[in-house]
Formats: structure tokens, sequence, C-alpha cells
């Protein structure tokens, strides 16, 4: 996997991954059990912890707004690989994921269920929606709710126009607008 960041330089500072948290400990445990190699495990962690030192330090109380690109090959990993950078960001400070898991409801589907089934962590911990079936719970309240809960929120949209306004206008207010969020293109 390649990983372009287009921030500036003056700017982009990598930041230490902690590597010991809840949600990469059940993604590794689920990984385990699905079959892969500890090696291989160690791998995607190491790949996905290099991936979001380049994005932006949620801890950090400057403000900066930064786009990054990770690409990959067909059947190269990538669902495991951006699993491994949502659990490790969850550990670090982030609370907000968006998926933009494909183009076709079966797709949506399947996205949707591997990121619940890869992390196994209890409801209270993490809430996975789907634009699809979720609407009523993808609003700016709600989500503000299960985040001051204690909640982690993954939202997996459609990548059509009518599902990313969907997921853009939770954005549009004080608290939300400035949470830091990891947004996924798996297409």
């Amino acid at each position: 996997m390649i990983a372009v960041n287009n921030c500036e330089p003056d700017l982009c500072q990598e930041w230490r991954i902690a590597f010991d948290g809840y949600f990469k400990n059940n993604a590794e445990r689920q990984m385990l059990n699905d079959d892969m190699s500890q090696e291989a495990v160690d791998t995607i962690f190491s790949n996905a912890a290099r991936i979001l030192s380049h994005c932006p330090n949620p801890n950090n109380e400057s403000s900066v707004s930064e786009t990054g690109i990770v690409i990959g090959k067909v059947q190269s990993g990538k669902t495991s690989n951006f699993i491994s950078v949502l659990s490790l960001a969850f550990d670090n400070g982030y609370d907000i994921a968006v998926v933009l898991g494909g183009n076709t409801l079966p797709l949506l589907n399947q996205n949707a269920t591997r990121i619940s089934s890869s992390f196994k962590v209890d409801t209270e911990k993490l809430t996975v929606l789907k634009t699809n079936d979720n609407k009523s719970l993808i609003n700016s309240a709600r989500i503000r709710e299960f985040i001051e809960n204690g909640r982690k929120v993954i939202i997996v949209g459609l990548k059509h126009y009518k599902h990313i306004n969907q997921i853009a206008e939770i954005f549009d207010n004080d608290f939300l607008s400035n949470q830091p969020i990891l947004i996924v293109d798996d297409e």
C-alpha cells in the first residue's frame, strides 16, 4: 500500500501512536481468529500506525486540516488495513469515522457487516451506522450523544450524492464540525 499526504511541511508533524488500546486489541484478536498469522497482523498494524501518524493528531489543540490518500491493489487487504487504521485511531483520540463503502446496497451491507464483525466490541463502545438503515440515528444530536457517552461512531455510507449529503449535514454544527474525523473511501 502507498500512503501520500499533502499537508504543508511546516504543519505536518508525525505523532506517536499508542498500540495497546481496546479497539486495536479487539481487531487484532479477530484477525487472528480469522486465521491471519501474527506476522501478518503485526505488519498490518505497523502500516496502520505509519498511516495514522500522518493524519492530524486529535489530541493536538492546533486545528490542521489534512488530506491524504492510501492506495492499494484489488484484493490486497485494503479492508483489513483500513480497519486497523480505524482501530488505532479510536484508541488514539478519534471518535468518528466515515466509510464510503461502495456504490450498491449489497456492497454497503457487506462493508458494514465486515466492519462490525472486525471489531466485535461492546455496543456501548462502538456504533456502526449505515446510511440506508439508520437514517433516524444519523443526525448531529444523536452522533453527539453517542460521543458524549463514550461511544465511537462509524458511519458507513454509499458513494452516492444523497448518502454523502446525509453524512455531510450532521457536521453542520459547532460541536461536530470541530471533531477530528477519519474518512475512508473504500472504492
